[in-house]
């Protein structure tokens, strides 16, 4: 299956419009996405016409910021269920970009706001196809609406465990509702990767972890791995292929 692919359920014309997070542009319309610049205004995402600047070298600064952020394994924040997000402005702008600001410094592939500590119905990811430049998807309040029967094996890490990776059986095609930055409503077919990636990051919303998901030789292996790693400093954090 072709990593990362996808369907978009057509809703009406595209439109162009302000971005609330960085002062671009968006171009959003039956995509059922969008995605924004993180933290360097003026960018849009990718197409044919647009050529962009390349993004900022890594600041390891900023990563052990991002590190620092991030609840590791063990953290209740991990294990509770996040709430709904009920109102959208600046300060929901605000926090998305913050959040995809910790993805893209730490680097990984996706982050729901629980794991920065947040208990609120928030996920941000990214794809391969996404690039390198500072480009990311949001989701907020999401839900999968409809999950294909038939199953794969994906790898699969955590910025919240790190350095421990494992195949997990998930479904290979998902549908997803939410909702964007300025709750107009989404509707996104996922499938492979982008489908392992929505999976993984809206478990972390309602406290489920990547152990849970392994049958039980598969977690008790995993966990020893982990706490192995935790104990012994080995935080080997880095692009967490291919989920958060």
């Amino acid at each position: 299956m072709d990593e990362g692919a996808k369907r978009a359920r057509k809703r009406g014309p595209e439109r162009t419009e302000e971005s609330p997070l960085t002062g671009g542009r968006s171009t959003r319309g039956t995509a059922g996405e969008q995605t924004w610049g993180a933290g360097w205004p003026g960018r849009v995402r990718p197409d044919e016409t647009t050529r962009l600047p390349s993004a900022p070298p890594l600041d390891l600064a900023r990563r052990d910021r991002a590190y620092r952020e991030i609840r590791l394994w063990g953290d209740p924040a991990l294990r509770s269920v996040a709430l709904p997000v009920a109102e959208f402005g600046a300060a929901l702008a605000a926090e998305i970009a913050h959040q995809a600001q910790v993805l893209f410094d730490a680097p990984g592939t996706g982050l729901a706001a629980p794991q920065i500590g947040r208990l609120r119905r928030i996920v941000v990811y990214r794809l391969p196809e996404d690039g390198p430049e500072p480009f990311f998807r949001a989701l907020v309040n999401p839900r999968i609406v409809a999950a294909s029967p038939e199953r794969e094996l994906f790898e699969e890490g955590c910025l919240s465990m790190p350095g421990v990776f494992a195949e997990v059986e998930r479904a290979a095609a998902v549908t997803v509702q939410a909702s964007d930055a300025t709750g107009a409503p989404l509707e996104i077919d996922a499938e492979g990767h982008h489908a392992s990636v929505l999976q993984h990051e809206l478990d972390h919303l309602d406290g489920v972890l990547l152990p849970d998901r392994l049958p039980r030789p598969a977690r008790r292996r995993f966990l020893a791995e982990l706490r192995s790693t935790l104990a012994g400093g080995r935080q080997s954090r880095g692009l967490n292929h291919p989920a958060g």
